[in-house]
């Protein structure tokens, strides 16, 4: 049963890694999937996540939306909701056979409400969320879900200040509770709500000011804290963020002015982390006298523009007389603007757009313009604002705009509008109603209550459940003049979050159908994913258990795209309803957007053959797994005219970009996506003169350009540069010379960049890094930016030597982190990764120090006779695990050095490739060919799969 280094095609049943001694009724234990490396190591089970929708607890979220005694205007669709008795009730017995990894997977995608009320109905679940792992994957996970804010407002009669504050979950069309109090504080006038206001919000934690009292607050965790009034007198909060940094070790701070006299106000810093030191100034710093002119006037406070945070910056929109984006960076805390877009008048004059909204798309900063009908998305391809392209334009719902005065009387749009960018979906704010509406325009959603007035903040707010020290009271420590924040709120219900109707108890009611009503039919027919056993002997599609037929859409959905290409294809094979969710463009997008964030690295198995054949043998890791799955096998008959027939290496990796592999195969060259196992042939961009040195996706997500950049040298030290567009494969490739400012640098390129299979750079947002090349009399990274198609360099880090000299970093690898760009330093014991801080190369810091498995390398190789460190070495940072290739095995260890996984084949060189393969399922029409389109010459590339 031990894997020898194929991939076994799907059972027929669609069961997946099933023992062969499985019942045909769908019991028996799931085969581990084990790595026959001649080491007898048996190690962790290769289970799919199965869609449970939360392993035991089958909450549908209508007590998210309807637990404040209210009904939002959905299209008539009311919640049920109510208490069923208190008990808690045990799982079904199938929901009790879900795999840890499974349910864990699940509960990152519930909301915080769900995951509280799950914790209530099982100690499994209770003992899974509270650890600081899970709070860790749950920030990052619903980082990429935050929500736009709004208030429900109403002036009351009765002396108390009425507050009431939700989000809108744009993809479940729902409004989750956030806020709700109502408060006396005879200081205020009118008990007018406006005196609540939202300052900031950064990683879940609101900056809240309410009267002259200033809160830092979690509405997840009910946590709150005081702060300093920096938002009264002379003084103003202009941002709130968090020092670049880990999620788990991060420095929040407020960044605010204080203006003794009119225009010449100055800036300070005060750290929540630290909350017993004062307040650090830093005055006016700019270089530039018309932003010092600016600050000195003061930016507008943020309850009234909010700041976007992307990376180390913060964005304000224009301030006062100047169109120009204000910026400050976090790390040089120094402020400079970049130009707006520019738009073509109808009399051919270029003028400066004059945004609305900055917000973030895919790590780059986008600006909307909003017209009577329609909102223009331009997005930022570099950072000093010459390069923006107008990326969408999302329709209005003018149908209802009209119908419910979101136009005045001289039909100019007065609606407040806000782009949600993940969705593509637009909240309009009427009087009375605040509409979400997709970007064909259709309206999808309105929210409302009666006697309020909806009012958006363009605040956004993600969802965490990490724990702060400067955040330590809860509800019951507020005293005279503090706001009871979660006052509306009412607990999790007595029966453990088993969200049914109150009619269930006695027999008359139906099951609560989901997140919100939008439409969608009752949770139907559960599926597994793929890995668990289905039933029928004779090789037909099981029915689901019982239980799991009740798992909703929704859970199912974001169950499958936490799986691996190869189990979402083996979970297709079991259910008609799985094979219909996985076939749509929509999943295949989200999938490539989820595992975007796990790229594998990929290793050679190499074996030279007696038998006349070339064999290949491609594998990734997947680090948190500790699996190496396979993605390319196949044996093909050598060209006996080389001098070694079957030498493997004659098959190289030349680029790997979106889960698409650049391979060359002698004198071929190829493009293939292993998971849509989808391949076709391109020019021999790699033979004679030429050599490849970078693949890469240029433009936005849903259009996106794939191009290869090659240099071609006709004479020596004389090489030109050519890019190649695998998107446009009719069109001729482009030339573009030399292109660089620099002598220096044209005279590397003149020499010629290291090619591809030898030294991959690293792609970060729009740009291409590589390690030093050959020729080169310094150790500065090259860089090319593909939007301006310009080289430059950036300097490496420094570090300190014994005589307090210091020298430049000679880098072993360049990596991504968080968007930023990593180096590594290979020493005899540890590898440190240092963290560049800015685009110019000034200020790199040392992140990490990961630790290597010294006696296994001892043991196995991997240091010379002088003892020097002779195994290839490969950094995860991710999960901060280091590989190691030595003569025989590849070692993979934690930041620790302990080892967790060797991987080997008796008979094989394992050899490291220094690629990175992003699972992938979308389709592209450059790649039309399947497995049985190969001709001769073509390698079967998936004969081994």
């Amino acid at each position: 049963m031990a894997d020898n280094g194929g991939h076994h095609p799907p059972p027929a049943n669609g069961g997946g890694n099933q023992d062969a001694t499985a019942g045909a009724n769908g019991g028996g234990n799931h085969a581990q999937y084990m790595e026959a490396n001649g080491h007898g190591v048996a190690n962790w089970g290769n289970h799919a996540a199965p869609g449970n929708g939360g392993g035991g607890n089958q909450a549908a979220a209508a007590a998210a939306v309807a637990e404040n005694g209210h009904a939002e205007a959905n299209g008539g669709q009311n919640h049920a909701a109510a208490e069923n008795g208190g008990g808690i009730h045990p799982p079904p017995p199938a929901l009790r056979r879900i795999a840890d990894e499974a349910l864990y997977e699940v509960l990152l995608r519930m909301s915080a409400a769900e995951i509280a009320r799950s914790s209530t109905a099982c100690r499994r679940v209770r003992d899974m969320v509270g650890t600081d792992a899970f709070r860790r994957d749950y920030h990052r996970s619903r980082s990429r879900r935050p929500m736009p804010l709004f208030f429900y407002r109403v002036y009351a009669n009765d002396g108390l200040v009425r507050v009431h504050l939700r989000g809108v979950d744009i993809a479940a069309r729902a409004s989750p509770l956030v806020i709700r109090f109502a408060h006396a504080d005879p200081t205020v006038r009118f008990a007018d709500p406006r005196v609540f206001r939202i300052e900031g919000s950064c990683d879940g934690i609101l900056l809240l000011s309410y009267h002259t009292r200033l809160y830092a607050c979690n509405p997840c965790t009910r946590r709150w804290g005081r702060l300093p009034p920096l938002h009264v007198d002379n003084r103003r909060i202009v941002g709130f963020y968090a020092a670049i940094g880990p999620a788990n070790r991060r420095e929040y701070r407020v960044l605010y002015h204080e203006g003794i006299r009119e225009s010449d106000c100055r800036y300070w810093i005060l750290t929540l982390s630290l909350p017993d030191q004062p307040a650090r100034f830093i005055g006016r710093p700019t270089n530039l006298d018309a932003v010092g002119l600016a600050l000195a006037i003061g930016i507008t406070a943020s309850h009234e523009m909010p700041h976007v945070t992307i990376g180390q910056r913060l964005y304000w929109p224009s301030q006062f007389d100047s169109l120009n984006v204000l910026v400050f960076d976090m790390v040089t805390e120094i402020f400079r603007w970049i130009l707006p877009p520019r738009q073509v008048e109808e009399d051919g004059r270029l003028v400066l757009v004059e945004g609305d909204q900055l917000l973030e798309i895919d790590g780059m900063l986008a600006m909307t313009l909003v017209s009577q009908e329609r909102v223009d998305i331009w997005v930022l391809q570099d950072d000093i604002g010459e390069a923006w392209e107008l990326r969408y334009q999302i329709r209005l719902p003018v149908g209802q705009l009209n119908i419910l005065s979101g136009y005045d009387a001289d039909h100019f749009l007065s609606a407040a509008v806000l782009v949600e960018p993940r969705e593509q979906n637009v909240l309009a704010q009427c009087p009375n109603v605040i509409i979400q509406s997709e970007a064909g325009g259709n309206a999808v959603k309105f929210y409302c209550l009666r006697g309020h007035s909806p009012v958006l903040s363009r605040y956004m707010h993600q969802e965490s459940l990490l724990m702060h020290a400067f955040l330590p009271m809860r509800q019951g420590d507020a005293i005279n003049g503090d706001p009871p924040f979660f006052q509306g709120h009412h607990p999790p219900p007595a029966n453990g979050g088993g969200n049914q109707a109150a009619a269930a108890g006695n027999g008359g009611g139906n099951h609560a159908q989901g997140a919100e009503a939008n439409g969608h039919g009752a949770a139907n027919g559960g599926q597994n994913g793929g890995n668990h056993a289905a039933a029928a002997g004779n090789g037909g599609v099981a029915r689901p258990l019982p239980a799991l037929r009740r798992v909703a859409d929704e859970a199912l959905y974001e169950a499958l795209l936490r799986m691996s290409a190869a189990e979402v294809a083996r979970a297709s094979t079991a259910s008609r309803r799985v094979r219909d969710m996985v076939a749509t463009d929509a999943f295949r997008r989200d999938h490539h957007r989820h595992r975007s964030r796990r790229p594998m690295p990929l290793f050679f198995y190499r074996v030279y053959a007696n038998d006349g054949l070339v064999r290949i043998h491609l594998r990734g890791v997947d680090i948190a797994a500790r699996e190496s799955p396979p993605v390319i096998r196949f044996a093909n008959a050598a060209d006996p005219s080389l001098p070694f027939a079957a030498d493997p290496r004659v098959f190289r990796i030349e680029g790997s970009c979106d889960g698409i592999l650049l391979l060359s195969y002698l004198a071929r060259l190829y493009a293939c996506n292993p998971c849509t196992r989808r391949w076709g042939r391109l020019p021999p961009l790699h033979v004679d003169n030429h050599d490849i040195v970078g693949f890469y996706g240029h433009g936005g997500f849903n259009k996106r350009e794939y191009r290869v950049l090659y240099h071609e040298g006709i004479q020596e030290s004389d090489c030109r540069y050519w890019i190649f567009s695998l998107s446009f494969p009719d069109q001729p490739a482009r030339y573009i010379g030399r292109p660089t400012n620099l002598d220096a640098v044209g005279l590397v390129l003149a020499h010629g960049i290291a090619p591809s299979h030898e030294m991959p750079p690293v792609t970060i947002g729009h740009r291409l890094y590589w390690l030093p090349q050959i020729g080169q009399d310094n150790f500065n990274v090259l860089v090319f930016d593909t939007v301006t198609e310009i080289f430059w360099w950036i300097p490496p880090p420094r570090e300190e030597e014994d005589d307090d000299r210091l020298v430049p970093v000679e880098g072993d690898q360049l990596l991504e982190i968080n968007g930023l760009l990593a180096m590594t330093l290979v020493l005899q014991e540890r590898v440190d990764v240092w963290v560049l801080q800015d685009d110019m190369g000034e200020v790199w810091e040392l992140r990490y120090q990961l630790m290597l498995p010294v006696e296994q390398l001892n043991l196995n190789n991997g240091y010379d006779d002088e003892h020097f460190i002779s195994a290839a070495v490969l950094v995860d940072p991710r999960d901060q695990n280091v590989l190691a290739q030595c003569p025989n095995v590849i070692i993979q260890s934690d930041a620790g050095g302990n080892v967790v996984k060797l991987y080997a084949l008796v008979g094989h060189l394992p050899v490291l490739s220094r690629y990175m393969l992003q699972e992938s399922l979308l389709m592209h029409a450059f790649l039309p060919m399947r497995h049985s389109d190969a001709i001769d010459g073509d390698p079967p590339f998936f004969q081994g799969l």
